[in-house]
């Protein structure tokens, strides 16, 4: 059963790697690498959704075009809709998965438990930029966020 198992390793990662799906990077044998990376322009659409009942999360600005190598600001508006203070959580996700690497958070308020207030809704942020490395083809990222309650 063991050397079944093991067996099926080869046939994963080729499964995977024909999908695209493997998150590994190629190594290409020779690339002429630019002496300068110049910023360039990304659009980026930011999702939202709760999770749990009694949640609303929605981003301030769904979508914009925004520079790579350059800092931003974006803010998510948080409600507990609910009668009772209660606690929640974010969970973050970047697509393309090639853009995932290169998306830098210095601050988010998914680091943090947030408590809310009966019927609260709270102005939360994140700051970001996308590194000087992220691929001129990627022309579109999604920051998507899902909201959870906290135990």
């Amino acid at each position: 059963m063991f050397a079944f198992g093991y067996a099926l390793v080869p046939l994963y990662d080729l499964v995977c790697e024909s999908l695209g799906i493997n998150g590994r990077v190629k190594l290409e044998k020779s690339v002429a690498l630019p002496t300068e990376i110049k910023p360039f322009e990304v659009t980026l659409q930011q999702l939202a959704q709760a999770v749990d009942q009694g949640w609303t999360i929605v981003a301030k600005t769904p979508k914009k075009t925004i520079m790579t190598q350059t800092k931003y600001t974006e803010v998510y508006l948080i409600t507990n809709q609910l009668n009772v203070a209660r606690k929640g959580r974010a969970v973050p996700s970047v697509n393309p998965i090639a853009a995932a690497g290169h998306l830098k958070k210095i601050e988010c308020f998914c680091m943090d438990i947030l408590d809310f207030k009966a019927k609260e809704t709270k102005e939360v942020y994140v700051t970001f930029y996308l590194d000087k490395d992220l691929s001129p083809e990627v022309q579109e990222v999604t920051l998507a966020y899902s909201f959870f309650d906290a135990k």
